[in-house]
């Protein structure tokens, strides 16, 4: 079962223990934000707070999605799916994208404010870190936009900073795909952008939301192909962007070309708070909400217990398509939560065509992808084992020959290791740890048999022992 809005979302996590609802008064005030931190650090179970100081009648919904087990349960899967059938789950899916259907009304339009009658402090936005430059109100969401040259409508989940009652700042930059419309199509010839931002929106809408697909790609059809059927969407009042009909809180608005204010700083998902920097202001010019809304929101910062707060499965199936696409035999692609996206690890099969681990980096770098970091590893290691692909590192990889630097490369923005100035040009540099034996050894000669339990004994040996294993007195 996959879930058409947020309501049935939590609803489930409820009956599955992911989620806890809290009826003691919570301060939005930072004590949601701690809460919601703390059970990400210890992988407990999702906030869901009914009683916000300030605020009779509204709710909070904290950190949805950390866990592979959260992604299982949104995209309808077992809660102990192993990433790899999340995985496969993902890529079969997003093999049938399905176009959203247009609706004349939905439950995000219980509610109206319009022009001045906008007060976006009406509902409960949260300070989520200590130290946040303001009150976010985009966390989990999604930012709307769209090229005024084509059909493309752009799905992008950038952070949202409450500037005043009705005005907010939004992350928008030349890394991100709702950002370089904006500088490229509105900016540069003065012009305001029209924007939307949907809170509160569908677990699968928040999933591709969250993923940097190719530029004219529509995330809405990739949502419906997750859920299983098309997205239903809605107009908004004051432009011709169409939202998620089942969303929370949707604000409307346009982006200003020439006009800025501080953003930040806020605490990222690298595990570090960022600096404050000027960004553009968005005047929200409609506000909808459903009755009793329930304010969504992320806690970005060290993974810890819980995990990632985005679903990397999916940028792991989209990098894993790019290098089947370009003949490399992968066997698995895996990002690591602790790593925080900075690094990719990718295992290959063994093949006579030559420096496989260099024409994978050179495929991750043809997508886009800004991961500083790729280990490259042989067929028998799994790449979701790290005590695998440790042990590969250690004794595979070269120090002389297998470590392959570019000091001139792309990097994030976010990079907490970059200077001001390559933060400023996202310029920076990149590792590849080739940890695949040399392709000449002979796997009969050169390389050296692994020792382990089903690699070293025969089948007979191991069913005897199997067998036996509780007379000898294991438990």
């Amino acid at each position: 079962m996959t879930f058409e809005d947020n309501r049935q979302y939590i609803e489930t996590l409820e009956k599955s223990g992911d989620a806890v609802r809290i009826n003691e008064e919570v301060d939005w005030d930072l004590e949601v934000g701690a809460i919601s931190r703390l059970s990400r650090e210890l992988a407990a179970p999702s906030p869901f707070f009914q009683n916000i100081k300030d605020y009779p009648g509204m709710r909070m919904f904290g950190v949805p999605f950390v866990q592979h087990r959260r992604l299982a349960i949104a995209l309808g899967m077992p809660p102990d799916s192993h990433p790899r059938a999340l995985q496969q789950e993902y890529e079969r899916r997003s093999r049938h994208p399905l176009k959203p259907i247009l609706v004349s009304n939905g439950p995000c339009k219980e509610n109206k404010l319009f022009g001045k009658d906008v007060d976006l402090c009406r509902f409960p936005v949260p300070i989520i870190h200590e130290g946040d430059g303001g009150r976010y109100i985009g966390s989990w969401h999604i930012v709307i936009n769209k090229d005024p040259d084509s059909d493309w409508t752009n799905w992008g989940m950038y952070r949202t900073m409450l500037q005043d009652r009705r005005h907010v700042s939004i992350h928008l930059h030349a890394g991100n795909d709702g950002g370089r419309i904006f500088q490229r199509k509105y900016k540069a010839v003065g012009k305001p952008m029209p924007v939307a931002i949907a809170i509160g929106i569908d677990p699968c809408s928040a999933i591709v939301s969250s993923i940097r697909f190719e530029a004219g790609i529509s995330e809405a059809e990739y949502a419906g192909s997750l859920l299983g059927k098309p997205v239903q969407l809605v107009k908004c009042e004051t432009n011709d962007l169409l939202v998620p009909a089942t969303s929370e809180i949707v604000l409307e608005g346009v982006v200003y070309p020439n006009a800025i204010a501080p953003e930040g700083p806020f605490g990222e998902y690298t595990g570090y708070r960022t600096n404050w920097e000027w960004k553009e202001i968005c005047r929200i010019d409609a506000v909808t909400w459903r009755n009793n809304p329930i304010l969504t929101f992320g806690n970005p910062g060290v993974p810890g217990k819980g995990g990632p707060e985005s679903p990397v499965s999916a940028w792991e199936i989209l990098l894993k398509k790019a290098l089947m696409e370009r003949a490399i035999p992968v066997t698995d692609v895996f990002i690591p939560a602790e790593t925080v996206g900075f690094l990719i690890i990718i295992g290959v099969k063994r093949t006579r065509q030559g420096n496989m681990a260099t024409k994978v980096r050179n495929v991750v770098r043809s997508q886009g992808i800004r991961c500083e970091k790729i280990i490259v590893v042989d067929e028998d290691v799994d790449v979701f084992d790290m005590s695998s692909v440790l042990l590969s590192f250690a004794t595979r990889c070269h120090p002389g020959r297998s470590v392959h630097i570019d000091t001139h490369d792309t990097s994030s923005s976010l990079t907490p290791y970059l200077t001001a100035r390559e933060r400023n040009f996202q310029i920076g540099a990149s590792m590849l740890m080739d940890c695949t034996w040399p392709v000449e050894w002979s796997p009969e000669h050169d390389i050296p048999p692994i020792v382990t339990f089903e690699q070293t004994y025969s089948e007979d040996i191991r069913d005897k022992v199997k067998a036996k294993w509780h007379k000898y007195g294991f438990k």
